[in-house]
């Protein structure tokens, strides 16, 4: 009896080292793919003022981002207000899951499985944007 005790304990701790591993490779995860959206939304956010300026200003002034999207290589890509409507949607799919987070701290949830169920879904969510924007 002493040995399938010992086992079962020895299972449980395993579950738990695993549960916790996987909970810091997706709390890390997350960061990196916050860090790497918001770092494509600043980016294309300075296109879109960059384009707005040279408009108001009737100059044709191309930056170094611009020129990114007029190049002949990528010409046959999504136009910058089709690449703003992308932003857009990761944005109100990022800040959806921002109010659910801190709703669920307010309501005094469990924290780590609401994370790991937002994470899914934002992640569904961000694949569902790249497959319907493929040809």
């Amino acid at each position: 009896m002493a040995m399938v005790s010992a086992v079962q304990e020895a299972q449980k701790d395993n579950l738990r080292n695993f549960s916790d591993y996987m909970m810091t490779v997706l709390e890390d995860d997350w960061q990196k793919e916050k860090r790497d959206f918001l770092h494509s939304l600043s980016r294309i956010s300075s296109l879109a003022r960059t384009n707005v300026t040279d408009s108001s200003i009737g100059a044709n002034r191309s930056g170094p981002i611009l020129s990114l999207f007029s190049s002949p290589h990528i010409s046959s890509g999504p136009s910058n207000m089709e690449l703003l409507a992308i932003v857009d949607k990761k944005a109100a799919t990022y800040v959806q899951v921002v109010r659910k987070l801190n709703d669920a701290r307010k309501r005094s949830l469990e924290y780590k499985l609401l994370l790991l169920r937002m994470h899914m879904i934002t992640i569904l969510a961000w694949i569902l944007l790249v497959v319907t924007q493929l040809p």
